[in-house]
């Protein structure tokens, strides 16, 4: 039972929040203090217009008159809460840009920054933290910063046939891994770091497997590795493809005996929207 003691303290407690601006959710009623959302474009959801999850991390950067980089914030359902509070200028007049980028990296110091996607995706871990999502916005003094993200690299969803072989590894075969981004445009550039890319296997059924990966946007015939019955396949495409940054891809393999008669087996590509097969979690390699 509440003595006057424990009732004093409690409306010390309410008057000391109140006058901090916040409320017991941590959202903050002060018209000074800089509030950041991630909402997507329009009503749906497309290939380039995505929100984050909650207890996703974020980098953001913001002009003049704050000049800060890296502020790392964390997303709670609509909502982006930052490290460190940031505060409008009295009088401020001129609007701010602010940018950011998930997921974060704590060792970026400026909004020019290498990245480069996960050799091995085979866990989920490895493909979140090759998916790349940029949002730019320049935003008036007291308005909310709605963060727009935007995917900025390709992605592939290999469907697979085994027609009863036991696969162990789906890999892409040298493709740039590396490049430099810009956070106030969204490119990606200066590729480099060529090498193979392991998939992560998200579906799988008696006749089907359905392998993913992320890598930089390029022009490459892209060639595939397929380990089976610890024998290693290869495919490659029919002619060179160019991979567009925020979209993704989808081709399909069968692995039967005639085909793998051939050593030098061609696929093709079609373009898929790249929320189609999500993956939520990875299944372990069989």
């Amino acid at each position: 039972m509440f003595n006057l003691r424990n009732t004093a303290l409690c409306v010390l407690a309410a008057i000391l929040m109140v006058a901090a601006g916040c409320t017991k959710h941590g959202l903050s009623t002060d018209p000074t203090l800089v509030r950041f959302t991630s909402t997507a474009r329009g009503f749906d959801v497309k290939a380039t217009d995505v929100t984050l999850s909650d207890d996703d991390e974020v980098g953001i950067f913001a002009g003049e008159p704050f000049a800060v980089g890296n502020v790392r914030g964390v997303v709670d359902g609509k909502s982006i809460f930052p490290d460190k509070d940031l505060y409008w200028e009295e009088g401020q007049k001129i609007a701010t840009r602010f940018s950011a980028y998930c997921p974060y990296i704590p060792e970026i110091s400026g909004e020019i920054f290498p990245f480069s996607v996960s050799e091995d995706q085979r866990l989920y871990a490895g493909y979140t933290a090759s998916d790349l999502r940029t949002a730019s916005v320049t935003v008036n003094p007291g308005d909310i910063v709605n963060f727009i993200f935007e995917h900025r690299l390709s992605k592939i969803i290999l469907d697979i046939d085994p027609c009863g072989r036991v696969i162990s590894d789906v890999s892409l075969a040298d493709v740039y891994r590396e490049g430099t981004v810009d956070l106030a445009t969204g490119s990606v550039s200066g590729l480099s770091g060529r090498g193979p890319v392991h998939t992560g296997l998200m579906a799988a059924s008696a006749e089907s497997r359905a392998y993913v990966a992320l890598f930089m946007p390029q022009a490459v015939q892209l060639g595939l590795t397929v380990t089976a019955d610890g024998k290693k396949y290869r495919f490659s495409l029919e002619e060179p493809q160019e991979f567009l940054p925020g979209c993704a891809y989808r081709a399909s393999l069968r692995l039967d005996d005639a085909i793998l008669i051939d050593t030098s087996v061609s696929f093709s590509v079609s373009v898929t929207d790249w929320e189609e097969g999500e993956p939520m979690e990875f299944m372990p390699v069989q």
